[in-house]
């Protein structure tokens, strides 16, 4: 009789060994699951949704930082004051630029020219039927001055449909529209705009980027 209960005993130790490794087995092929979505979702999103952008040098200080990490939204849907990447090799058909981070200045019109004007330190936008008005940017610092930049010192620009003239928040220490070689860039050439959210989460979308990054290179 109790060689019958050992028996028993271990017998039922068994069944509840084994459906406790079966459990785990489930648990563990969901949570694998859950993770290969999650991986294939961001993967995708990367891809497709967002773009990621590695800030180098200082033309957009304070607002961006070199070494920053960002998400951008991928389209040319643009407004005066977003900040955009911008093909820059192809605004000059010379090579040597990567992707350029600036601010949208002025965006030409269909129907009319837009005008940018830089006189005493001030960026002046308006079109050929109306006064120009000084360009309010509350993203700059206090007291920030926009100049011509040299050689050129051009200051009056006429853009045509689809033209967007674009500038650095740290206007001393700027290549952008001002500039010869870089000018205006065409709406087509503009990879994706940085969203406000992008910049306070500027910690996460560097995690992602290279956790992403890292997926990628494994598929």
């Amino acid at each position: 009789m109790e060689v019958n209960n050992v028996n028993e005993n271990v017998k039922q130790a068994t069944i509840q060994t084994e459906k406790k490794g079966k459990k785990a087995d489930k648990i563990f092929t969901l949570v694998l699951c859950v993770v290969l979505v999650l991986m294939t979702a961001l993967i995708f999103l990367n891809k497709f949704v967002f773009l990621n952008v590695y800030v180098e040098g200082q033309s957009m200080a304070p607002t961006l930082s070199s070494g920053d990490v960002l998400f951008g939204i991928k389209g040319n849907d643009i407004e005066v004051g977003d900040i955009v990447v911008i093909d820059g090799e192809k605004s000059n058909g010379k090579g040597g630029f990567d992707l350029l981070i600036k601010r949208v200045i002025a965006v030409g019109k269909k129907d009319t020219t837009v005008i940018v004007e830089i006189k005493n330190g001030k960026v002046y936008v308006g079109d050929s039927n109306e006064t120009l008005k000084e360009l309010k940017e509350s993203y700059l610092d206090k007291g920030t001055v926009t100049n011509p930049l040299a050689p050129e010192y051009r200051t009056r620009w006429e853009l045509e449909y689809g033209q967007v003239f674009y500038l650095g928040d740290n206007r001393e220490h700027s290549s952008d529209s001002r500039y010869l070689l870089y000018g205006v860039c065409e709406k087509k050439q503009v990879q994706g705009v940085i969203p406000e959210w992008a910049l306070s989460m500027r910690w996460l979308s560097g995690f992602l980027y290279n956790t992403g990054k890292f997926f990628s290179n494994l598929f």
